[in-house]
Formats: C-alpha cells, structure tokens, sequence
C-alpha cells in the first residue's frame, strides 16, 4: 500500500457525510435504456440561473402521481449514467462568488435499487427552493442524481440518494467518472454507484482523473501525471536542503484533520479563510498546526515550495476514489476544469484560483 493511501485518512463515513459542505466522485459510462440527446444550454448568469418563485418547472401533477411511478417512467426523465459517479466538489467551493451545486443528501431501506432509484428520482422531481425575498436567488431545482447501494442491515440493503443542481453555475458544472467498486461501512457489501441527468438537463461530461500519485519515487515506471504534479514539489523541498518525507507527513497528518470534505481540503490547501463549517488551519502555514516549515512553503523560506506543493496536493486528492480495506473512498475532489464563475475564463488545472490571493516568493 502506498504512502498516501496508508497516510490519508479520509474514511467512508467522512465521505458521506462530506457533500454536505460540497463534496462527492465518480466512475464508468454505462447504457442508457433509451439514448437521447442530453440537451438545454446552462443558464448564463446568476439572474438567469434561477426561475422566479412563482415558476414550477416541475408540475403538481407530476408530484402527486409519484407514488405510482416505477422504473420506466425514470428513464422517460433521466438519462442513465449506470456505474459513474458525479464529480466531488473542491476548488469549486472557494472561487469567489462560491459554487455549490450540492442540494441534499439521504439514505434509507429500499428492497431494490430500481426501488430506490425511483424514490430518489421523485424527491429530485420535487425539489424547489423555498420561495425568496429579494435578497436571495430562489427557484433553484434538482437537475441531476445519484445513487449509492452502501451497506446492508439484516438482509436489507441501504441506498443513498444525493440530488444536484447542475445549473447552478454554468462555468463550473459537475462532471461523471467510472466509479470504483468502494468497500462499504462495514467492509461486507460493494457499494454500487449509478448516475442520473434531467433530459433537459446541462450535458454531464466526464473527466479523466491523474493517476498514480504518491509521496515518494514510485518503484515502476513514474506516471506522466507523478512527473508533473509530484517531482517539482519534492525536488524544491530536496533542492531548498529539506526532507520531502518530514513535509508530506506534515501535511497528510493536517490533512487528514480537516479534510472531512473536498471544500475543506481546497480550503486548507489554498490557505482559504471561508466558513465551510470547521475552517482548516492552511496547511502550508508557519503557524502550529501548519507544515510551511518542513515543506518550504511558508513565510519564514519565502514561500519557495508553496506553489508546487499546492499543486501536488490538488492533484492527490483529485486523483480517483480509492478502494483500500479499512480506509473507504478517498479523493476524487474536484481541481481541474475550473472558471471564473462570472466570465468563464478558464483557470489553470491544480491551482488555487487567483482570488485566493497566494502569495509570491520574493514579492512578499
């Protein structure tokens, strides 16, 4: 087992739990029962995003027949992403305005996964904001699924339902990957992921996640992914006399402290101050609880490291979740394919965004 998936202790239950701040993976195309084209254009603007309060983009009629609807009637609404997962969340959470896609999250008995795919797909269907004041957005609807086999109780299987609003920034929308086969909470059922998008819906993309990426000098062949995300951060900490080791064991010990959620693990790793719940102490701070030292990164070596561990450390943990006997899931955060949320300018992939306002070395 690897350095990082010995050392990073982001467990199953802490995943499940993370979305709530913004957060959740991804995994394998899959059929759907009838293809269609995955249409509408995502809205453009913040005033555009949101339908009026008095706006039912999902009919009374709909809601009231949901006790009666069964599998099929999903596939008529939803196109089937079977084995892939939506995307977590990260760098998304910290751009200024936030992105936060995430609606809600819960789990239940179901005798079937159709049976939970059809339950999950009417709470989707009811879900509208509350009506606003003119202080806030509002209208804000479900656009996308999820849903998750995780454990069994006596012989009955427990399914989570997690509900997106894929329209909520049109720049920054949640992309599907393959989803690995993850250990469930008590290690004895696999957890079984299927991804579901409104026919209306922003097309779900996909993204190919880095592979490969671990602390130390792997024993094959190095990926291209390790070469570029990984060496120049442990040759700057070798070059600047430290011990690449001493700084990753820093670091994935405060990660694995604050990193309940891929929102906090940005947050700590950009240095980010936003309330996310238990705001992590930046990681690569001189200050107690933060490795600047060990890692170069800090003001005392005039950030010499930072920018190369930031990008080391966005790409762990945007590395593919990851089956490991007694850690659960772990990454699959989101750190590339970012914009400006207002203009669509890309960012660059692995990088904390620039209203994070990092530090330069030599400037500062």
């Amino acid at each position: 087992m690897n350095y990082i998936l010995a050392t990073a202790s982001l467990t199953v239950a802490a995943a499940a739990a993370a979305e709530a701040t913004g957060v959740y993976d991804t995994r394998a195309l899959a059929k759907t029962g009838k293809k269609t084209k995955q249409g509408a254009k995502a809205s453009t603007s913040k005033s555009s995003k949101s339908k009026s309060c008095k706006s039912k983009s999902k009919s009374s009629k709909s809601i009231s027949k949901s006790s009666k609807r069964d599998f099929d009637d999903v596939l008529e609404e939803y196109d089937q992403f079977e084995g892939m997962m939506t995307s977590k969340m990260g760098l998304p959470n910290i751009l200024d305005p936030m992105v936060q896609s995430f609606l809600s999250q819960t789990k239940g008995p179901f005798a079937s996964e159709e049976e939970a795919t059809v339950a999950c797909s009417t709470r989707c269907n009811e879900h509208i904001k509350p009506c606003c004041n003119e202080s806030e957005e509002c209208g804000e609807e479900c656009t996308t699924f999820e849903v998750a086999r995780l454990y069994q109780v006596n012989g009955t299987d427990y399914y989570q339902c997690q509900l997106v609003n894929n329209n909520a920034n049109q720049f920054n929308t949640r992309r599907i990957s393959p989803a690995l086969p993850d250990l469930s909470y008590d290690g004895d059922v696999s957890v079984t992921r299927s991804t579901y998008n409104g026919k209306s819906a922003p097309p779900l993309l996909t993204v190919v996640r880095p592979q490969g990426l671990s602390a130390s000098f792997p024993v094959v062949a190095p990926t291209e992914d390790w070469v570029n995300l990984v060496l120049p951060a442990i040759s700057c900490i070798a070059v600047n006399g430290g011990d690449p080791q001493a700084c990753t064991d820093c670091f994935f010990g405060a990660s694995s402290v604050a990193g309940d959620s891929c929102a906090a693990l940005a947050a700590g790793i950009c240095g980010f101050e936003r309330n996310l719940g238990d705001d992590p102490t930046p990681f690569f701070t001189d200050e107690a609880g933060g490795c600047g030292i060990p890692c170069f990164a800090g003001e005392a070596s005039d950030f010499a490291c930072l920018a190369s561990l930031q990008t080391f450390a966005l790409g762990v943990f945007g590395q593919d979740m990851i089956d490991v006997p007694g850690l659960g899931p772990s990454f699959g955060c989101t750190s590339q394919h970012i914009a400006d949320p207002l203009t669509g300018d890309p960012l660059p992939d692995y990088t904390c965004p620039p209203n994070t306002n990092q530090p330069v070395p030599g400037e500062n």
